[in-house]
């Protein structure tokens, strides 16, 4: 197999703990560089326990009331890298944990829907973790959906949301992006064959590239990523310098190379 630039993901779901809801309690927000997935916690315990896993952490995505329609939280340990799902059913939540996902926050709600605020939801049917995304912000949901996520639904309702709930994306980096999709088909003939896609996409001050394989890998070893980690180093600080040459403040880049089958080989992040 040609060499890949990759990274380990972070192994296994996040650490639960019990949740106790308190009158308009923030709602933080996390998030997985190397799933994907974004977290939703009022547990100030269990966001610092994540962020400590490697979690990224993103603030308060809403404020939810004390009570209202309670949202729960069920786990599937079969997904790579885990994923987690939130519905404000119940009996959906059941059903799920009847096909072997898993409970989270022994069965109670783990923040409540209420208020006037729409809390969007999309989904991704290309990825396993990470397949739902939740925001507040207009500006975010539509954002994937132009990136062919699906549903542009309100999932439930919050309180109020803060002041900057999401970052746009960097035009510098939308532009290098637009002119990567631009020129995809010179991108895969150059890989002989072992890429059947590629996309170029922006998150805030992130240029993120996912690679389709031709075939199915599997997951690299924690060696191997490293090995090709250390490998592009050099082309990796030579594209963020010139991103902060072109003033983008603390540029990052994601590779992301999924298999065939659409589950993640493995992702790179740097720095």
């Amino acid at each position: 197999m040609k060499k890949l630039l990759l990274t380990t993901l972070i192994a296994g779901a996040s650490i639960g703990f019990a949740t106790t809801v308190h009158a308009d309690t923030n709602v933080y927000r996390l998030y997985n560089p190397y799933t994907g997935e974004h977290f939703y916690t009022t547990s100030t315990t269990e966001r610092t326990a994540d962020i400590n896993a490697g979690w990224a952490n993103e603030g308060v995505g809403w404020n939810a009331p004390s009570k209202g329609v309670g949202v729960y939280r069920v786990y599937n340990p079969h997904a790579q890298g885990g994923d987690h799902y939130y519905t404000k059913s119940k009996y959906e939540a059941q059903s799920l944990v009847n096909k072997g996902w898993r409970w989270d926050n022994g069965a109670r709600p783990v923040f409540y829907s209420g208020g006037k605020i729409p809390v969007y939801v999309a989904y991704n049917p290309n990825t396993m973790s990470g397949a739902h995304n939740y925001t507040g912000s207009l500006y975010e949901e539509n954002s994937l959906i132009r990136n062919g996520w699906r549903y542009k639904a309100v999932a439930w309702q919050a309180v109020s949301l803060p002041r900057t709930p999401y970052s746009p994306n960097n035009p510098v980096l939308q532009e290098f992006a637009n002119e990567m999709n631009s020129n995809k088909n010179s991108l895969l003939s150059n890989s002989d064959g072992t890429y059947r896609d590629v996309k170029a996409s922006v998150s805030g001050n992130t240029l993120i590239v996912t690679f389709t394989l031709s075939d199915n890998y599997g997951t690299l070893s924690g060696a191997d990523a490293n090995d090709m980690k250390s490998q592009m180093r050099p082309s990796l600080e030579k594209l963020t310098t010139l991103f902060k040459d072109a003033g983008v403040a603390n540029p990052s880049v994601r590779y992301i190379f999924d298999n065939a089958n659409g589950t993640v080989a493995l992702v790179v992040t740097y720095p």
